[in-house]
Parts: C-alpha cells; sequence; structure tokens
C-alpha cells in the first residue's frame, strides 16, 4: 500500500540524512549540509505556515520519500518539490509523484502544480515531461552554486491536463 501522509517530527531525522546525501543533495538549490537544529527550526516554521504543504510517501508503511507543495502567490496554485530515499527502489519517485499529483488534483483541489528544475537534474527533467507537465521556460543561468551558473526549467501541469493524462499512467 502506498499514501502519502503528514510529515512529523519524528520523522526529521530520516529526512535530514536523506537531504544531505550527495545524491540528493546536489540537486538542491541550497546545498549546503543542513544541522539538526536548523532542520528542526524549519520544520516547525513551516508547519506553522499555512502556505506549506509537508508530506511523506510510503510503501507498505516505510517512509520512501518527501514532498512539499508551497503556496507562493493567491489561487489553487503550488509549487512542488520533492525526493526519494537514496535506497528507494527504482521508479519509487514516479509513484510517489502520481500519489502526489491525484492529491493535489482531485483531493485538494489544485488548479496548477508547478516546478523549477536546475538543468543538470536529468531525471527530473525526465519525470516532469513523462508526467505530462508542459516546459514553461527557461531561466537562463540563473542558479549559481558556487562556482557555476545553471540554467532552470521550469514545469507546470493544470488540472484538466492532468485529467486527461490520467488513463496513460
Amino acid at each position: 500500500m502506498e499514501r502519502l501522509r503528514k510529515l512529523t517530527e519524528a520523522d526529521l531525522p530520516l529526512t535530514l540524512n536523506w537531504r544531505n546525501t550527495p545524491s540528493i543533495n546536489r540537486y538542491m538549490f541550497n546545498q549546503n549540509i543542513i544541522e539538526m537544529s536548523e532542520h528542526t527550526q524549519w520544520f516547525r516554521r513551516a508547519i506553522e505556515d499555512p502556505a506549506q504543504t509537508l508530506l511523506i510517501f510510503e510503501q507498505r508503511a516505510k517512509p520512501v520519500g518527501y514532498m512539499n507543495y508551497t503556496q507562493r502567490s493567491k489561487g489553487a496554485i503550488v509549487e512542488w518539490g520533492f525526493y526519494v530515499a537514496p535506497d528507494a527502489t527504482k521508479g519509487t519517485g514516479t509513484k510517489m509523484a502520481l500519489c502526489a499529483l491525484q492529491y493535489a488534483f482531485e483531493e485538494i483541489k489544485l488548479q496548477k502544480v508547478y516546478a523549477q528544475v536546475l538543468s543538470y537534474n536529468y531525471a527530473s527533467i525526465k519525470l516532469h515531461n513523462n508526467l505530462g507537465f508542459q516546459n514553461e521556460g527557461i531561466l537562463r543561468k540563473q542558479h549559481f552554486d558556487g562556482v557555476n551558473y545553471h540554467d532552470i526549467y521550469c514545469f507546470g501541469l493544470f488540472a484538466d491536463e492532468w485529467r486527461q493524462t490520467q488513463g496513460s499512467h
């Protein structure tokens, strides 16, 4: 059984470990190694912010991924971000994304989900394309990682587009 549930304080050590793992961290906009105190402060701020939704993806009651939605403007539009456990089986990210899109569009009735993806995160770009997201543009050399500038790919998916493509997943 697969499901999304709210992130709890008990999940913080696990999600911090995932987030700081080099294979995940390299795709973050903030690639600094985060300490537990900072992670806990972030969590406590985020759960009080109505614009933030923090979720854990579970398979057979085992946490295997982290998902968040952030509402950055008025309306039923959110930016999403996510990562899966470093030891997650192949395909976990797709399963989590499909579950998260169903939740977004069918349960909380969002109008649009969008993402910003670093240009070298090929797996995420492929995932967004496979899920039916439309490329909404490229922010050229928008992100500086301390050494190099990188493009950011912008993706968006509307609820009606999701409903049209549901049968193909």
